[in-house]
């Protein structure tokens, strides 16, 4: 049960401190922030050490892929088996440490960088840190294409807000390309659960345990 705590904190630490932010006044924004960046980091550490997989291989029993915790998941809505699940393994906890690392390192920088709208600035960094780590965490479809937009509505804004003399036409072009790109990649995932459905006979809860446990096969 901890490290499914540890996990979710991981996404909770730096929306608490957009939150504060958002309250206290904007001369609090950016000590607000460095403490969200720090608080994130430090529970990644935590989590990266209570890792098992840095030093063991996984045994029978465990998760073959190294997948860690291996039962993390809160339901959301049972009767469509939709699941928030959440977890890593020893390439995506690396991710997950690097943008920990980065949150109060982008804080520090931007002490002096930013003068002007600065709790924006730094809500919308805490919401984009919070939701790349919920795109290298999440274990299921759903949670890693909505971490994976939501992570972009920030970073269009930190572009088109505070970026260089060209920064209207960058995020332009930034919101086209990654709006093509979230397209192909909905569609791409609406043909696999298609195929799915069409090859297992659905993709209800009752379904997917039928064939996985062998009551039921796709050939």
């Amino acid at each position: 049960m901890v490290a499914e705590v540890l996990a979710g904190l991981l996404i909770a630490i730096p929306l608490f401190a957009a939150l504060l932010i958002g309250i206290f006044p904007s001369k609090c924004a950016r000590w607000i922030g460095l403490l969200g960046g720090l608080g994130t980091l430090a529970w990644g550490i935590v989590f990266a050490c209570m890792y098992p997989y840095w030093s063991e291989i996984p045994t029978e029993g465990a998760d073959l892929a190294g997948f860690w915790p291996t039962e993390s998941s809160w339901s959301i809505i049972p009767i469509y088996g939709l699941e928030l699940e959440l977890g890593v393994n020893a390439v995506s906890l690396l991710l997950v440490m690097l943008t920990c690392l980065f949150a109060p390192l982008v804080v520090t920088a931007s002490f002096t960088a930013i003068t002007e709208r600065v709790k924006e600035f730094y809500i919308w960094l805490m919401i984009m840190t919070a939701s790349v780590i919920g795109v290298f965490i999440a274990r299921d479809v759903i949670t890693f294409y909505t971490c994976f937009e939501v992570s972009l509505i920030p970073a269009f804004f930190l572009v088109a807000i505070y970026g260089g003399p060209d920064r209207r036409e960058a995020s332009f072009k930034f919101f086209i390309y990654t709006l093509l790109g979230s397209i192909v990649m909905l569609a791409g995932f609406v043909y696999v659960v298609l195929r799915f459905a069409n090859t297992v006979g659905g993709w209800l809860p009752r379904t997917m345990a039928a064939w996985t446990s062998g009551t039921s096969t796709p050939w």
